[in-house]
């Protein structure tokens, strides 16, 4: 048998047979061990370059933010020595002067802001004062400003004006005023809020106006608002503070906010500063406000609503005019629909009172009318509106039926001493829903008619389950009552109400 050639001999593994794969294994623990520090600085020189990169590129680019950042510190400079922090001390409530020893002294009862304003005289003379908030002085017995350099002095209360919520205050001290914008302010200009908030002094907050010309009722019942509002932060402290421009000028004066919490919500609302101007002004040269007064009832009218009257727009319904007021002496009617004054717009019966409220008695006004679907201008010289309106009101001429020719001895006795139809247009100027009944124009003092809580205005619809459509109905339905007392139904407010009228003998 031959013996196997060399060839086909087994042979012994040496290093040859594993090379590559001792290349491939310790290939793999060099990236394993290794790996992750060239990955880790791979990405490290990747974000620093991007860093860099941006760096460059705003050094080289970003002098548009750069000369905005800086032109805000500029807005704070121009300003800033103009603005003060107010503390306002008063009594503690229930506290009073004593016989027998010192009175209580007062306390820290309050703080706000204030800005500086200049007011020329006319004949050439100028006389600083600080301007705030009427309701951040109001009661105090000790009011103390401090400036922006730390120096603080006490101010006196020159004069205020609640219904605009203005005050004037006087400091013994040269102070540096404040520019005031001459232009107004609109809807999205930048804006900057100044002031003390939460007593965090001489503070300042950036926004743009939301919008302009707003009056949400902020302020007491009766008084004229025309608001700026903004999404500068404006919080308790900053009332008084001022409102300015990119350029360092007063658009208004920051008031107020809406909130639910008490803190800033991204509405805040500041007097517009030519109204705050205006007031101040007068107060300063009379000691009081003067307003114009154009001696009607008014109340807003939708395009809807217009369209009844033949006209196609928004506008404010003239409701009544008193008797030789500015309005009726100019030819103002019920029914008319105001739509301009001096070609300024009115949307709404707020526009048109704090429009007139701002001119002065007897200043001479051009009104824009829409009547029975005409267009017209008059010429009215306004009034004075005197410190109680409702008292000029009582002259106002209001339309009445005539007498009933039966029964009206019945109405008579229970207080109804004017009642008649009223047509759908008499009811929506009267603000009713609806006009299927019988209108109650006056009502007797001391009657069973006010006794069950029927007033002027209503609008008698029904008498126990029958419908009342006329006099007659209405007199009929009354007499057929048995018991001492009947249902009526009527129409106020929007709504339908139930009152129990008590009958009286015949």
């Amino acid at each position: 048998m031959p013996s196997p050639s060399s060839s086909d001999r087994p042979r012994p593994l040496n290093a040859d047979h594993f090379g590559p794969a001792i290349l491939l294994l310790a290939a793999l623990i060099i990236v394993l061990i290794v790996g992750p520090q060239a990955a880790y600085r791979i990405e490290y020189a990747s974000r620093h370059a991007q860093t860099e990169q941006a760096r460059h590129e705003l050094a080289a680019d970003g002098q548009v933010l750069a000369s905005l950042s800086h032109s805000f510190t500029q807005v704070a400079r121009s300003i800033e020595q103009s603005v003060v922090h107010i503390t306002v001390f008063r009594r503690a409530a229930g506290t009073r002067d004593r016989g027998d020893g010192p009175a209580p002294r007062p306390r820290p009862d309050g703080s706000g802001s204030g800005w500086v304003f200049a007011h020329d005289d006319g004949e050439g003379r100028t006389r600083h004062y600080i301007l705030t908030n009427y309701h951040v002085v109001s009661g105090a017995e000790r009011i103390v400003v401090r400036f922006k350099n730390r120096q603080e002095r006490q101010a006196t209360l020159y004069g205020s004006d609640p219904k605009t919520d203005v005050a004037v205050l006087e400091v013994d001290q040269r102070l540096i005023p404040a520019a005031i914008a001459t232009q107004p302010a609109q809807q999205g200009d930048i804006v900057f809020a100044f002031g003390s908030p939460f007593h965090f002094d001489f503070s300042m907050s950036q926004g743009v106006v939301s919008a302009t010309g707003r009056h949400p009722g902020v302020l007491p019942e009766g008084s004229y608002e025309k608001f700026i509002q903004t999404d500068a932060a404006i919080n308790p402290g900053n009332s008084g503070g001022p409102l300015t421009n990119v350029r360092g000028e007063v658009v208004g004066m920051n008031t107020a906010i809406a909130t639910r919490d008490g803190s800033f919500s991204g509405i805040g609302f500041a007097i517009s500063v030519d109204r705050v101007i205006h007031v101040a002004d007068q107060i300063i040269r009379h000691g009081r406000v003067a307003r114009g007064f154009l001696a009607v009832t008014i109340r807003d009218v939708d395009a809807d609503e217009a369209a009844d009257f033949g006209f196609d727009e928004r506008g404010v319904l003239v409701l009544e005019v008193v008797e030789d007021g500015a309005a009726e002496r100019a030819g103002v009617r019920p029914d008319d629909i105001i739509t301009h004054v001096n070609d300024v717009r009115i949307h709404d019966a707020e526009d048109l009172r704090n429009l007139i409220a701002d001119f002065l008695p007897g200043t001479r006004v051009t009104l824009g009318l829409a009547r029975d679907g005409q267009t017209e201008r008059i010429e009215a010289r306004l009034d004075e509106l005197p410190d109680d309106p409702r008292q000029a009101l009582r002259g106002l001429r209001r339309p009445m039926p005539q007498e009933t020719e039966s029964g009206h001895e019945l109405l008579r006795r229970l207080g109804m001493t004017h009642v008649g139809q009223v047509s759908p247009r008499e009811a929506l100027r009267r603000g009713l829903a609806r006009h299927d009944g019988l209108l109650l124009y006056e009502v007797r003092p001391d009657s069973p008619a006010t006794d069950a809580g029927l007033e002027p205005g209503m609008l008698i619809v029904a008498v126990g389950e029958q419908p009342v459509r006329t006099l007659s109905g209405l007199i009929e339905q009354l007499e057929s009552a048995s018991g001492r007392s009947v249902r009526i139904t009527v129409h106020s407010g929007g709504r339908d109400q139930n009152l129990l009228l008590r009958l009286v003998p015949r």
